[in-house]
């Protein structure tokens, strides 16, 4: 290329230019002189070609220097992804208070637990009157005492005399055996419905007067019409009791017909428990109830005479339902099955009853067999106490409040701008970005369809969300620690993408990238876009990219 001196005089011919070569293009020059727009566009056009011819170049020498190592171009790989969208809310570890637990006795609090404490099934909350209230789990509070049988009967003496003996609370009574004694004379328990309300014997005809003697005098009732033999309901359950306590006769049929095989059962059972034996069961010697009975409450004592309400028990067809089946199922976790017999089934059985004892043996209770109420109290797991809501020394009764608690592990408080409430239902699984920036995951428990108040103008309301940790040990130790939720509000999978910093904007519209081909030249490549992804990757469509290709990025 020929230099041209700046310092050539206008006009003259710059030096190593003939003159035959200006002669032959001046007349050319003089033509175009009439056209200097012409002169323009020819320029403007020149320039364009070198931009673009100096662009190519770079390009092909910055690739080329790329792919030896040495140029400036960063390239990023077109990989096949699943993307996703995310929202992020700040939230805070913490408790949630459930209902306070109240007393249901009464009495004076006599220990309570400090607050912040944990508190396990088994494990005593609080004591009253010294006695110690045990925490079990079950989902239904306890609203009654829990005993043997399903119906609550007072047991009356219908002796004279003077009470010699009674049972202690809690004391299971089987058929055959003692329920008291008055004149040191047994009072026996039998099944049956009916009440006893009569004497009961037979008529021997080898007795006069129509009169029965076998040590003990008797006159047949004047109204009795039904034969020489007593006949009734209360004949027949009492033939049907001796018979299963196995006082059975060659000639015996329970037929409620009280002849003589019925009154040799009865002289055989009289003998076993240490009754008169005369054959006749007088009326107070038995007592009829539907089933075992277990002592509830004692209402006379050794020396007070006979007559009235002796005891108060439990007795009828076996306890059963949700709140049994949920002790047992507590008795058990907590060891209480001695040999496996105890069945879990929601049935008061005398393996029920065992397993009570071997409880109340551990935890500090009476030893009764049976659960007052307000000795156990039952909620749906472990707690934490809160606050306390009585103090030491105070005067409690049913209903009154005495502990705050927690019944959760500990959960994620977030709340949702009123624009985005619909963004999580219960049971979404969300990330959870804890105060170290590790991520656990955690799924939505509870959504509120009421709208709080920001406190501010400008702020939408929002509503409050509660979250449960997968692994509630991941926050162990933590109490309103602040902590990030992230949602994801929409996702694609299997989607071909590109870091978003490699698209190019057209100026006729839509987006390119620069995509290193063969020989590590550069070329710009059309692509359509789709989803755009919270990690800054975007989703491109392009027949002519493939996974794998290398885009160039800032």
């Amino acid at each position: 290329m020929t230099h041209i001196d700046k310092n050539t005089a206008p006009g003259s011919i710059p030096e190593g230019l003939d003159q035959g070569h200006v002669n032959n293009d001046s007349d050319d020059i003089v033509k175009n002189q009439n056209h200097p727009r012409i002169w323009i566009i020819l320029g403007g056009i020149v320039v364009l070609m070198l931009s673009i011819i100096l662009m190519i170049l770079f390009r092909e020498n910055s690739g080329e220097a790329a792919a030896n190592g040495k140029g400036e171009l960063n390239f990023a790989e077109v990989v096949i992804a699943d993307l996703v969208q995310e929202n992020e809310f700040s939230g805070t570890v913490g408790s949630l208070d459930a209902d306070p637990i109240t007393a249901q006795q009464e009495g004076t609090i006599t220990e309570l637990p400090p607050a912040g404490k944990d508190i396990h099934q088994g494990e005593v909350l609080y004591t009253i009157n010294e006695d110690p209230v045990i925490l079990l789990h079950g989902e239904l509070p306890a609203f009654q005492d829990l005993t043997i049988g399903e119906d609550t009967m007072p047991v009356v003496s219908q002796l004279n005399g003077v009470i010699t003996w009674v049972p202690a609370p809690g004391t299971i009574i089987e058929q055959g055996e003692v329920l008291f004694r008055g004149d040191d004379r047994p009072v026996i328990l039998l099944y049956g419905e009916q009440p006893a309300f009569r004497a009961m014997y037979d008529y021997d005809p080898h007795y006069h007067n129509n009169q029965i003697s076998y040590g003990t005098y008797i006159t047949k009732p004047p109204t009795y019409d039904e034969g020489p033999n007593l006949i009734g309901n209360d004949v027949l359950q009492l033939e049907q009791a001796l018979v299963d306590l196995g006082f059975n006769h060659r000639a015996m049929r329970v037929d409620n017909e009280f002849d003589y095989a019925t009154r040799s059962m009865v002289k055989k059972f009289q003998s076993s428990v240490g009754a008169d034996y005369d054959g006749v069961i007088q009326l107070g010697e038995v007592v009829f109830l539907p089933g075992p009975a277990q002592v509830l409450e004692v209402f006379a004592s050794p020396g007070n005479f006979s007559g009235g309400t002796v005891l108060g028990v439990s007795t009828g067809d076996p306890s059963s339902g949700t709140l049994v089946l949920q002790l047992e199922g507590a008795l058990s976790d907590l060891g209480f099955n001695t040999g496996n017999t105890l069945e879990v089934d929601g049935i008061f059985t005398p393996e029920t009853t065992q397993a009570v004892l071997d409880f109340q043996a551990a935890s500090g209770l009476d030893q009764d067999g049976l659960l007052n109420l307000g000795e156990v109290v039952f909620l749906p797991g472990d707690l934490r106490i809160t606050s306390l809501l009585a103090t030491q020394g105070s005067s409690v009764g049913p209903g009154s409040p005495v502990l705050g608690i927690s019944l959760t592990d500990k959960v994620v408080k977030t709340y949702l701008p009123a624009d985005k409430q619909d963004l999580l239902e219960v049971g979404d699984a969300v990330t959870i970005e804890m105060p170290d920036f590790t991520e656990v995951t955690g799924s939505v428990v509870f959504v509120s369809n009421t709208a709080l108040a920001t406190g501010n103008d400008w702020d939408p309301p929002v509503f409050e969300v509660q979250i449960e940790f997968d692994d509630p040990s991941v926050a162990a130790g933590l109490d309103e620690a602040p902590v990030d939720v992230i949602v994801v509000s929409d996702s694609v999978d299997d989607v071909m993408a590109v870091p978003v910093s490699a698209l190019l904007a057209l100026l006729e519209g839509g987006y390119a990238v620069e995509v290193q081909t063969t020989g590590s030249r550069i070329e710009l490549v059309a692509v359509e876009i789709g989803f755009f992804g919270s990690n800054n990757m975007i989703e491109i469509r392009s027949g002519e990219i493939s996974p794998g290709d290398l885009v160039v990025v800032p």
